[in-house]
């Protein structure tokens, strides 16, 4: 099975469904990470602390480069094509992008999923995922898809994150590994586990 991950910025990707994605590659599932943006700072730094990131999840990972908070700077349409033309060579079973939240370049790849992986783009599977210090701002995310975690995937989770040096954050801030956790265990409650990362559901074709 192919797993895509598409996300507007650097970090996203380990914030939301880090966990998940080490699942995925652990069971032998091809994951890869889109990431729009160059990130805050200094965008070659950051396509290194991606890649290695992603090493971490056992993914790969594609870097766009394009403007951090920029994104509506861009074309709309060449952002939907540039997305639609990963979704149609990778063929992903599952797609992973943003809840919709205040966030602009947040809003933007999430439209630019949604369009690429309309019912017949062959995607059989596309959930939102919550971005810890982002989401809750707007509030309104009601996980109802789960996945269970073992400590090692938020073990895996949180090393990914510590790769972006300053966007993870001291307790209590979202980003902090201790906020992650606790996030992981709230998660795990909504399903019965230990710990699990949760997800919307925005289509399944069975």
């Amino acid at each position: 099975m192919k797993v895509l991950a598409a996300f507007a910025h650097p970090d996203d990707e380990s914030l939301s469904c880090g966990g998940t994605l080490a699942k995925y590659a652990e069971q032998g599932h091809e994951v890869r990470i889109l990431i729009a943006t160059s990130g805050r700072d200094d965008g070659l730094a950051n396509q290194g602390a991606s890649q290695r990131a992603a090493k971490i999840l056992g993914a790969s990972v594609v870097n766009l480069h394009w403007p951090d908070q920029g994104l509506d700077s861009i074309m709309l349409i060449h952002i939907n094509r540039t997305v639609e033309r990963l979704v149609e060579s990778f063929k992903p079973e599952i797609v992973f992008t943003h809840h919709q939240d205040l966030n602009r370049d947040h809003q933007i790849v999430r439209e630019a999923v949604l369009v690429a992986t309309r019912p017949q783009s062959g995607v059989k599977r596309v959930l939102a995922c919550e971005i810890p210090s982002s989401t809750e701002v707007m509030g309104g995310f009601d996980p109802n898809v789960f996945e269970i975690l073992t400590e090692r995937h938020l073990y895996l989770k949180c090393k990914a994150l510590q790769e972006y040096g300053p966007e993870a954050r001291p307790f209590p801030h979202g980003r902090s590994t201790e906020s992650l956790s606790a996030l992981a265990m709230w998660r795990g409650v909504g399903c019965g586990a230990p710990l699990a990362e949760g997800f919307e559901l925005i289509r399944e074709i069975r």
